[in-house]
């Protein structure tokens, strides 16, 4: 109430994920990230931003949250360059179009400061030769990189390579501890691999 933005945001999150209320109130966790944005806060607009992408508190508006994300790049803010990548390499139908090369700037300048989940992102853009060369080496040396310093989403894309054979030769062994490490590290998709797959996330292969 005083005008702390980072304070904001906090509040923000914990109404958003119900800690410290009787329920989670996204409407209210709008209202904080709202201010934050509004006194220029970085953390608060990629915050906004994510309501507005997503329709969480607000009305979904994908233009409003690109200016938000745009905003907050701007400020060197690398989770809002990450998604802000995702959004230009996906598109929004009727809204965005897709943009390539946008996304290759956006997640390699997201990569340059720490955030590796921007750096699992590249790589696939690798894959696929979206915006940058098709590269399936390059794709697999960054999760790889990603993996190897702990990131779930690069252990997710990682072990995927292994068990496609994408940039490596197929290795189901490889694959399996990778899906495993990724779930642990709480990757939603990897911990779906794992269910499907009866394998508990307590074992080591």
């Amino acid at each position: 109430n005083r005008g702390q933005t980072e304070a904001m945001v906090t509040v923000g999150q914990m109404l958003a994920s119900g800690r410290g209320v009787h329920a989670a109130d996204l409407t209210e966790a709008a209202v904080w990230f709202s201010k934050a944005a509004e006194h220029g806060d970085p953390a608060g607009m990629y915050a906004l931003a994510e309501c507005h992408l997503f329709g969480k508190g607000v009305a979904k508006d994908p233009r409003r949250a690109v200016e938000l994300l745009t905003a907050a790049s701007a400020l060197n803010n690398p989770r809002a360059m990450n998604l802000l990548g995702d959004v230009y390499r996906k598109g929004v139908p009727g809204a965005i179009e897709p943009n390539f090369s946008e996304s290759v700037k956006l997640f390699s300048r997201s990569q340059e400061l720490g955030f590796l989940d921007a750096q699992g992102n590249l790589g696939v853009l690798y894959i696929y030769g979206q915006g940058v060369p098709k590269d399936e080496s390059k794709a697999f040396a960054l999760f790889q990189d990603g993996a190897e310093k702990g990131n779930a989403l690069c252990m997710f894309f990682y072990a995927m390579c292994f068990e496609g054979g994408v940039g490596v030769e197929r290795d189901r062994k490889a694959a399996r501890s990778w899906y495993v490490r990724a779930a642990q590290g709480g990757n939603r998709t990897a911990i779906e691999w794992c269910k499907k797959n009866n394998i508990p996330l307590a074992s080591h292969p």
